[in-house]
């Protein structure tokens, strides 16, 4: 973390400790961990083209860091906030590209996994080479290929950090209608720390910018870089989801995390309707 500390001491055993043979630690957690990341090691990675498009470099090493390092995080946060069962539900990577999160969340025996993405490309990559079929092209604007209440929960990092306002209004509206009763929500964002220019958020006190700069190789000329403040977040995608929790730079110390549920009035409608 940028203070120099960790959020807890099971995140500082996950990223480093494991490496370091402490002693105290349960022989089935050590045990568990190197089985997990022997599995996701296995296979074919995916080629620096594809890589960089998703990644934005080339570089193998840091590709395999960072894949782990968003799963660690993602699972702190998910415990840390009592949340924990919700990786055992059926399970949506939006914006999955190369697998980079889904080859290590695919190996830890939880839910079954889908992904997503509107790169053909990565997604066929992903159905090649990481055992499943459940990885399919998604369309730039929902409806998605997918049926009310399927998943118990959605993960989706660095997609709504790219997003022009109506498209990602649309998208959180339509994560909604796929998430099923009950289902957890775990969102990036950038906040607007990381703008060049964090003056310019407020500009029309909207609280969100879109920046004409960003784009990348292989992906639509609106896939950019948006920013937005903690309350625009609550407010905004609050209309679809009930917010848990934002957490400033919770996923490799850079982007945000937005913790979600479907909101409970859609989950009396849901219901309603399934009866």
């Amino acid at each position: 973390m940028r203070s120099g500390l960790f959020v807890s001491g099971l995140q500082h055993y996950l990223l480093h400790g494991h490496a370091e043979a402490r002693p105290g630690v349960p022989l089935d957690l050590d045990h568990a961990f190197s089985t997990w990341t022997s599995e996701a090691e296995w296979g074919a990675w995916p080629p620096a083209a594809l890589r960089r498009r998703v990644h934005g470099d080339n570089d193998l090493d840091n590709f395999r860091w960072l894949g782990r390092r968003i799963t660690i995080d993602l699972l702190v946060a998910l415990a840390d906030h009592g949340l924990l069962d919700a990786a055992a539900r059926p399970t949506l990577d939006f914006g999955v590209g190369c697998g980079r999160l889904a080859r290590w969340w695919g190996t830890l025996g939880a839910g079954a996994l889908s992904g997503t993405d509107i790169d053909p490309v990565t997604s066929r990559w992903c159905v090649e080479h990481l055992g499943s079929p459940r990885f399919s092209v998604n369309p730039h604007w929902p409806p998605a290929a997918f049926r009310a209440n399927s998943f118990g929960l959605i993960i989706a990092i660095s997609v709504f950090t790219h997003l022009p306002e109506d498209m990602e209004m649309a998208w959180i509206a339509e994560l909604a209608r796929i998430a099923e009763p009950g289902a957890v929500l775990a969102l990036t964002s950038h906040g607007v720390d990381l703008q060049s220019d964090p003056a310019k958020v407020d500009v029309d006190g909207s609280g969100f910018v879109y920046s004409d700069a960003g784009g990348a190789e292989g992906l639509p000329d609106f896939y950019r870089t948006s920013f937005h403040t903690a309350e625009r977040l609550r407010a905004s995608w609050g209309e679809h989801l009930d917010i848990i929790a934002v957490l400033p730079r919770a996923v490799n110390d850079h982007q945000d995390l937005v913790l979600a549920r479907k909101q409970p009035a859609q989950m009396i409608g849901a219901l309603t309707s399934f009866v």
